[in-house]
This record gives C-alpha cells, structure tokens and sequence, in this order.
C-alpha cells in the first residue's frame, strides 16, 4: 500500500469513529452549552456595557471620530454604569458621556452625542450641574449645540428649591451674554 492510501484509510477510520461515538455516546461530543435566548440577551448587554465604556473612553480622549463610529455601532449615549465620576465642585457624580464632554468643554462631541440620543433633564441633580456650566461659561457655544439639538432647558413646574433656572444660573454666574440670549427669547414668546 502507498503512504496515501494509508493515510486515506487512517483519516477514513478517524471520522466512522467520531461519527460512531457521537451515535453512540452523545454527550462525549457535545460538551457546549446550548444557546438560549437568555444567553443571547446577557451577551447583547455585556456588549453593549463595553461599547458604552468605550464610549466614555472617546470622550476622555476628545475624539470625535471614534465618538461618532462608537454611536453608529450601538454604544448608548446615556449609560451611567462604567463607574466614571467626574468632579462638579465638591460633588463627585457618576455621569453620562454627555455631562462629561460638558464638564470637559468639548461642544462637539456634545453635540454628537445630543444628536444620537443623550437625554438631559434640568429638574435632576446631574442636570443642574450641566446647567451650571453652561450658565458659568462666556462663550455660548455649548448652550447654543443644546438648544440645536432641541433640548429644552425648562425647569419643571413644582420644582424643589434648590433647583434652578437656566436664567438664574446665568445670573448667579454673572454670564451676560447668555442673560441677554435668554430675555431676547423670553420677549418674543411673551409677544406673540
């Protein structure tokens, strides 16, 4: 016999054997766990807890573009569980992307993150803290991505004490550009 028919053989006997064994033994061969729709929802999760973690990354590192590619695969702009805090005065605050390009004064990358979902609510603690960097900035930059992106900076009606307006945040901040922003709108919804 030449060496390829031998080997042709070996294999041949190789695969009856496996094949044989499966028949015979079935869980000798398949020792992988069987998928279930529950498998498939905690991996979906996990895996988008690390594009969200990623996410966070980009915005430390001020990159726009890995932001915008990160956002196109799924990573959700409002997720609070990577554990990233940011320091807003004596507060340490577990945060979303959108409040730490804000604290970090990156308007476009707000901007996208606006864009691609990123809620801000102004009534909430963590909104108040953004309220007050845009209402302590001198440049209108950022205030003017949030209103772009329709975002509204209305305090809800029955809100706590400690809660304030834009308006008033501008005013304690002593930011009269963004002052005469807010009256010139305040006038015209009055007018009309």
């Amino acid at each position: 016999m030449s060496k390829k028919r031998i080997i042709g053989f070996v294999v041949g006997a190789l695969i009856v054997l496996v094949a044989t064994v499966g028949i015979v033994f079935p869980d000798l061969v398949s020792r992988s766990p069987k998928v279930t729709p529950e498998h498939i929802h905690v991996n979906m999760r996990k895996h988008k807890k690390q594009l969200s973690c990623r996410l966070f990354e980009a915005v430390q590192f001020r990159r726009p573009d890995r932001v915008r590619q990160l956002l196109r695969k799924g990573a959700d702009p409002n997720a609070r569980d990577c554990g990233v805090q940011i320091q807003w005065g004596d507060d340490n605050l577990t945060t979303t992307s959108l409040e730490q390009a804000v604290s970090s004064k990156q308007v476009e990358i707000a901007g996208l993150l606006l864009k691609n979902g990123a809620s801000f609510d102004p009534s909430n603690r963590n909104g108040q803290k953004v309220m007050r960097y845009i209402a302590g900035e001198k440049d209108l930059a950022m205030y003017q991505e949030f209103k772009k992106a329709g975002k509204s900076f209305e305090v809800a009606a029955g809100k706590e004490s400690n809660v304030k307006s834009l308006l008033e945040h501008a005013a304690a901040n002593g930011n009269q550009k963004l002052i005469e922003q807010l009256s010139h709108k305040e006038t015209n919804t009055q007018s009309k």
